[in-house]
């Protein structure tokens, strides 16, 4: 039988991130992971980009706790892990007051957003149809592409490097609290540790269930992303992420292809996300419809799951049920540019202590990630 303080399950961004912090902290640490790879399924399968502007307000207060770890990363993370790129948010005529009302409710200075006219977003992206930006364009200066594989490799090899051991081929069959110890089987093995953290995403309900813990009614949802080649013979690896204000669509160049998604969200149960076929060419007819291109062929089509609870909020926190299961859980679509803070947030949960005082000017109110709230009813 294997023996650590903390058993994470899940080696994925979540489970990644939470393995590192804790080893950073001096707790041994086991990772049990399904796959035969870390990050197969959501953590893989994202568009990794980096914006302030992203999601609910305590979404994005986990984001600027992140941006000291990604613009200065610590060993043994390689440098840079992010390309700067701008976001461009395009709106057509009748969603000129959205865009309007989404400018408004982001005048936060770290978001660095900048009213631009139509004609500066055709010049950027000159692709782009007069009649998709005639409502309005705003540019975020501050987005970022990041390099997912170096990022979780980096969270992986200081596991490793702090004495701490991943297991790949091992799905969880059994989970019982003996105790004071979880006692976790998983492939042909036994695991033991103190503390047992739930970072198995779109299975973290599953994984409760196992432990004998009530659900917390995670909805795991599909995004399809399809890539195409650029149009010849613009130069386009500059361009920004370019995002329609009501999120039917957005693209952004990717390597030496444009990445693009119609933005579905289609609950989903927790599964090796395929991409349907009429979602790929709704992708397809948004972009065409949007701008001057005709997609004459997708390269590469794919669908990950983004998981989510009822008020889309993450959950990092003890379980109130039982005592030493931790969920690090519903991460929806920031799970990567959130990952520092939400890794570092929970080996303090973990262990006892206060947030770093660098976080004290986030005014991050860590009690309302907790599963307590999705529990009193």
């Amino acid at each position: 039988m294997e023996k650590a303080d903390c058993i994470i399950i899940g080696a994925g961004i979540a489970g990644a991130t939470a393995g590192f912090h804790l080893a950073q902290k001096g707790l041994s640490v086991i990772i049990l992971e399904k796959e035969a790879c870390p990050g197969y399924h959501s953590t893989g399968r994202s568009a990794v980009f980096y914006r302030g502007s992203h999601g609910l307000p305590l979404v994005r207060a986990l984001t600027r706790a992140s941006k000291k770890f990604f613009e200065s990363p610590p060993e043994p993370f390689t440098y840079p892990l992010t390309t700067p790129r701008n976001a461009l948010f395009i709106a057509r005529r009748e969603k000129k007051e959205l865009l309007e009302k989404w400018f408004l409710q982001n005048q936060a200075p770290e978001l660095s957003l900048e009213k631009i006219t139509p004609e500066k977003a055709l010049d950027i992206v000159p692709i782009l149809k007069r009649e998709s930006v005639e409502g309005g364009a705003v540019l975020e200066t501050a987005g970022k592409d990041i390099h997912q594989p170096d990022l979780l490799n980096g969270y992986l090899k200081g596991v490793v490097q702090k004495g701490g051991k991943i297991y790949f081929n091992a799905p969880v069959r059994n989970i019982e609290k003996q105790q004071v110890y979880w006692r976790v089987e998983a492939g042909k093995e036994l695991f033991e540790g103190r503390i047992l953290v739930n970072a198995a995403g779109a299975w973290a309900d599953e994984i409760a269930k196992l432990a004998s813990i009530p659900p917390l009614g995670i909805i795991p949802k599909k995004r399809t992303v399809i890539t195409f080649e650029p149009p010849s013979p613009l130069s386009f690896s500059d361009w920004p992420m370019v995002i329609e204000i009501g999120e039917e669509f957005y693209f952004k160049p990717h390597h030496n292809e444009i990445l693009a998604s119609p933005a579905d969200q289609t609950p989903s149960l927790p599964c090796d996300a395929k991409p349907n076929e009429s979602d790929c060419l709704l992708a397809q007819k948004r972009i065409e419809k949007a701008t001057t291109l005709k997609i004459q062929k997708i390269n590469r089509k794919w669908a990950g799951l983004r998981s989510f609870v009822k008020d889309e909020i993450p959950v990092i926190g003890f379980d109130p049920d039982k005592a030493g299961f931790f969920w690090v859980a519903a991460l929806g679509g920031s799970g990567i540019e959130t990952s520092p803070a939400v890794g570092e947030i929970s080996s303090c949960l973990v262990v006892g202590e206060d947030l770093p005082e660098a976080y004290s000017s986030l005014n991050l109110e860590i009690e309302r990630y907790w599963p307590n709230r999705l529990k009193k009813e």
